[in-house]
């Protein structure tokens, strides 16, 4: 027989504030606590802090952070647009073992010529227009989002804002449905830089997810390469990108990424050929930031 529990309704909404309470207790002298130790025992106590936010938190604090980017940013609302990223996150995304349990995963694309992208907790990817307007293929795009994909999938970017804003401000942000009060989190979010590790997690994952959907993984490895070489050549602030300034790319982590691609087995299979125009993106892209960039100089003339 089963047994009628003996809480009463009224109690259970105080069972769970209790918790609730608990969590956030120990979420906050966690991040007390990092203020106070070396670099490799900061990183275990943060990831013991993660540990403790419940992954629900995740999706609720990216809808908040996507609150802030849409204040922000301009996200572009287009079918032509929409059509031809799905040509590329579909096949991906039907390769991520995480994406059945981590909830539905959302990509945007921002117009912003800046050369970057990044995850907010909870699977919304953003990449900006200036990053497809620097890619040479469909297969470069899908490499950059696949490691943004890994990056929201094990949770890479709670482990960073739990260090940068605190374990407590997290909550409070989920829990309470506002913003983060006075941080703006797409702002911390697009600025956040991830620790080598995973930095190179994200990397194989990503590269995993690629082998799985047969796209082709050299991608991933040309387009950093190419923005690696601008960097060096021209400084972050000439080449016109925040990509590398938030996911740095010492050599050692591009001869990693080498090795990796190199290791990675064909499977006997053909790899799959992306449905992507890539140059009518371009364009369309191009026609939008004209159009937006236009109707601004409009408004500030009136």
């Amino acid at each position: 027989m089963f047994k009628r529990s003996s809480r009463s309704l009224s109690e259970r909404p105080k069972a769970r504030l209790s918790r609730g309470r608990r969590i956030l207790r120990y979420a906050m002298l966690a991040a007390f606590v990092t203020l106070l130790l070396a670099p490799s025992a900061r990183r275990w106590v943060v990831s013991q802090a993660v540990v403790l936010v419940p992954e629900t938190y995740d999706r609720r604090l990216g809808e908040n952070v996507m609150k802030d980017v849409r204040r922000a940013c301009v996200l572009v609302d287009d079918p032509i647009v929409a059509g031809q990223l799905r040509q590329i996150t579909d096949p991906l995304m039907r390769a991520v073992p995480e994406a059945g349990t981590n909830g539905a995963y959302a990509f945007y694309i921002a117009l912003d010529p800046s050369v970057n992208a990044y995850a907010a907790p909870g699977g919304f990817i953003v990449i900006n227009s200036g990053l497809i307007l620097e890619a040479e293929s469909a297969e470069e795009i899908a490499g950059v989002l696949a490691h943004e994909v890994a990056h929201a999938a094990r949770r890479h970017c709670m482990h960073g804002l739990v260090e940068k804003a605190g374990a407590a401000a997290l909550l409070c942000a989920a829990s309470d449905g506002e913003s983060g009060g006075t941080l703006d989190w797409g702002l911390t979010l697009s600025r956040l830089k991830f620790s080598r590790d995973c930095e190179t997690d994200a990397d194989l994952a990503g590269l995993d997810y690629l082998r799985r959907a047969r796209i082709r993984p050299g991608g991933m490895l040309s387009f950093f390469e190419r923005l690696s070489r601008a960097s060096d050549a021209q400084g972050l602030e000439n080449a016109g990108t925040n990509l590398l300034s938030t996911h740095p790319l010492p050599a050692e982590r591009l001869a990693g990424l080498k090795a990796a691609c190199a290791r990675l087995p064909d499977g006997g299979r053909e790899p799959v050929v992306l449905d992507v125009d890539l140059k009518a993106l371009q364009a369309r892209l191009r026609e939008l930031s004209e159009a937006h960039r236009a109707a601004n100089e409009a408004a500030n003339r009136r």
